[in-house]
């Protein structure tokens, strides 16, 4: 039978020398589970842009954006913060600070390409806190047209995504929360990238908890 002072050493190695984990799924935050499209979705075009919000618990760093997109012809994808649940992007054509990034999404050369999942790299340093996702056209080097894609329902919802919309470059809108993809199907979007982890003690730190507490177990123990 192991004495007290064995079993402290032992639970302190396996808690020291536990590796960090690394992140084996590189999704931050996804809408829903991805399948194929179910049925037609919201349009996304310069008079309309698409977003959802997501909390993100610990320090990110993003690495792509998109999602499952129908009838594209071209899109862009933009990470926004935000300051709580309730807050909305606060420019609609997003020039503000608040817009921390973006990218052209998908370009077909002026043809529709059918619906598919579709993304561009985007890196993006994200700490603890709320932030939006959002989708449009006629920004960030996307064309200045009538169309640039649908968000079609796909698989079951994760979770209850919190939808938005405005009237995209149409300055007399503002963002409003919405109910795109309704309570079962939704667009499947999502943000990829990897969570910081907590730093692995060195051994040379190792070896001084280990020594301090050997020397609490025998100081109570005398």
């Amino acid at each position: 039978m192991r004495s007290p002072l064995q079993a402290v050493c032992a639970a302190a190695l396996v808690t020291l020398w536990t590796p960090a984990i690394a992140a084996a799924d590189p999704i931050i935050y996804q809408t829903a589970i991805q399948q194929p499209a179910q049925g037609g979705g919201d349009s996304l075009f310069t008079r309309q842009f698409i977003g959802v919000k997501f909390f993100v618990s610990q320090p990110a760093t993003t690495a792509a954006i998109g999602g499952l997109f129908g009838e594209v012809l071209d899109i862009f994808g933009a990470v926004v913060r935000l300051s709580s649940a309730s807050d909305f992007p606060d420019s609609t054509d997003l020039t503000t600070p608040d817009v921390l990034g973006a990218a052209r999404i998908f370009d077909f050369s002026g043809s529709n390409q059918n619906a598919a999942v579709f993304s561009r790299p985007l890196s993006v340093t994200l700490e603890r806190g709320w932030y939006a996702l959002v989708f449009g056209s006629g920004l960030f080097g996307t064309e200045n047209s009538e169309w640039g894609g649908s968000l079609p329902t796909t698989g079951l919802a994760l979770g209850h995504p919190r939808f938005f919309i405005s009237g995209g470059l149409d300055p007399e809108t503002q963002f409003r929360n919405s109910a795109t993809g309704g309570s079962r199907f939704t667009p499947f979007l999502f943000v990829a990238g990897n969570v910081s982890q907590p730093p692995v003690p060195e051994p040379g730190t190792m070896a001084l908890v280990l020594s301090g507490i050997v020397a609490l177990v025998r100081r109570r123990q005398a």
